[in-house]
């Protein structure tokens, strides 16, 4: 991924190494959230994203266990889609 943006390898390590490593640690694909803040992960989507894939597919978890993390999921996508499609009202307006 990074070599196609970045054509010298010692750019797209440099890429690897001070972003992408740093967002897979919070985002909890590398980390476990419970050491984290609440304040530090609170809004973050992937982390319940990877909450409900985890529950699916290690723990074999049913809709009854992962509603949680569903509805913050529904919650902020509602919320996103309703400040952007404001946004577009303003600026088409």
């Amino acid at each position: 991924m990074t070599q196609k943006v970045y054509v010298k390898p010692s750019k797209a390590i440099f890429v690897a190494q001070v972003v992408i490593i740093p967002l897979f640690m919070i985002f909890g694909i590398i980390l476990i959230f419970i050491n984290l803040k609440l304040s530090f992960y609170g809004f973050n989507p992937p982390r319940y994203f990877l909450v409900i894939l985890r529950g699916i597919f290690l723990k074999g978890s049913g809709i009854n266990i992962l509603w949680p993390q569903m509805l913050a999921l529904l919650i902020m996508g509602v919320g996103i889609l309703a400040v952007n499609s404001m946004r577009l009202q303003k600026s088409l307006g």
